[in-house]
């Protein structure tokens, strides 16, 4: 075969997702140290994520509402960059993320073997039952022949965003004297708002017991449209939080997180990029597949109850009216787990 100098990636999906491709970007960057690698993503959130990943030339976005012209206009871009190898993630199993790399005509283009449209592969994995989205996206580099010895996800900070966080932090009244704990009560897509999240108020209520226990301050962390749900949840608390919900950056929040001892989220992107940065974690899961996205490669407690339906979770539909697998988990379990990470067990 030719020599692999121009690669397209491909993860359409959201940000969390992206993150967990990053030691597939990693492994190829290393294995191939004279390629460029170019990734598709799908939204402004997945593209600063991976922004800075080694080997990385080119972050385009893959707009699922994409008009014809827009897609049209995308794939006479991507034809004129000659590419060698095609990579997609285990998200994107589509058929038209395997029509793409065909039409391209790519000489080299990997995927799993998922409904007809594997054969638009050259090469295809089969999808193994029960393993975590980074060991599905790792396998698609065996059929390469790689075998990452480093698959710890990643997200690139700059000195920047890290003296923003210091910054940003002392003028929201930041007390270096109290350990920091974040937390995310709410849960990315707008599809998981009604399922993945658990109860603003339990989220008050283990916030101000963390604070009794460790004389923590509570810093909020979330998207611009979380904003109402974070000051929902600083409404039911005693002590006043920190909310930088809106207020920052994919890398921002992430210089945020390493600031921090630890962070209590339900299921979502930013559970993902605590991880990457090493932040311990405290997940909060219920319809969701807790077994193919639990934190990655971090110390972590899995909040979660077996209530006989879940994991239901779906993009396309959602199962339950109302999330009895997140109302069976309590805040004191919750509280309880927090502290054993804290202590280091």
């Amino acid at each position: 075969m030719n020599e692999i100098r121009q690669i397209l990636c491909v993860s359409t999906t959201g940000m969390g997702n992206a993150i967990l491709y990053s030691p597939v970007i990693k492994a190829l960057a290393e294995r191939y140290p004279n390629a460029v690698i170019d990734i598709l993503v799908g939204n402004r959130a997945a593209e600063e994520a991976v922004r800075g990943l080694p080997g990385v030339r080119e972050i385009l976005l893959f707009r699922r509402d994409a008009s014809l012209t827009q897609s049209l206009s995308l794939f006479h871009l991507l034809k004129k960059k000659k590419y060698d190898l095609y990579l997609t993630s285990f998200l994107d199993k589509s058929l038209k993320v395997a029509l793409l790399g065909f039409l391209l005509r790519i000489p080299r283009r990997i995927g799993f073997a998922c409904g007809w449209w594997k054969a638009l592969y050259t090469d295809h994995a089969l999808i193994n039952e029960k393993q975590h989205e980074v060991e599905y996206n790792l396998d698609l580099l065996k059929l390469l022949s790689i075998s990452s010895a480093d698959d710890r996800t990643e997200v690139v900070i700059s000195p920047e965003d890290t003296s923003f966080a210091i910054r940003f932090l002392a003028e929201l009244g930041r007390d270096k004297n109290k350990p920091l704990i974040s937390m995310h009560p709410g849960s990315g897509s707008d599809i998981g708002k009604g399922v993945k999240r658990w109860p603003a108020e339990r989220f008050a209520q283990v916030a101000d017991m963390l604070s009794a226990y460790c004389n923590a301050q509570i810093l909020i962390l979330g998207g611009k449209e979380e904003e109402g749900l974070a000051r929902q949840v600083a409404a039911f608390m005693s002590e006043k939080p920190l909310i930088a919900t809106g207020k920052t950056t994919v890398k921002q929040t992430a210089a945020l997180l390493q600031q921090c001892r630890l962070f209590l989220s339900n299921d979502s992107g930013l559970m993902h990029l605590a991880a990457a940065l090493n932040t311990p974690v405290v997940a909060i899961f219920g319809p969701t597949l807790h077994w193919k996205n639990y934190p990655w490669k971090v110390p972590y407690k899995l909040m979660r109850k077996d209530v006989g339906c879940n994991p239901c979770y779906s993009f396309k539909t959602i199962q339950c009216k109302e999330p009895k697998c997140l109302l069976a988990i309590t805040v004191d379990e919750v509280s309880r787990a927090a502290e054993g990470l804290l202590n280091g067990r």
